[in-house]
């Protein structure tokens, strides 16, 4: 059962390193250190089996991709009935 959580763990972490990769060219050098201590912490929970904190550290990931994304202008609008003025 251990394993399998691990390996859950391990995946759902990878997927993140991924979508972080893709954002690495609009981070700055300070975004990057952190990143890269923030997977390496992420690595190492999942593979001693602390699962909650690895997404609590996934979800920080999370937040700075987002961050990192809205800088970049490459995030669509969160609401975009109000750009449109549909929402009502």
């Amino acid at each position: 059962m251990h394993a399998i959580a691990t390996e859950a763990c391990a995946a759902a972490i990878g997927e993140t390193g991924t979508v972080l990769a893709a954002l690495e060219r609009h981070a700055t050098e300070a975004e990057r250190a952190m990143i890269e201590r923030q997977l390496a912490a992420a690595r190492e929970a999942c593979a001693e089996g602390n699962a909650g904190f690895a997404a609590a550290e996934a979800a920080r990931l999370a937040r700075l991709a987002g961050r990192i994304e809205a800088r970049a202008g490459e995030a669509p609008p969160i609401w975009p009935q109000h750009s449109t003025g549909v929402f009502r």
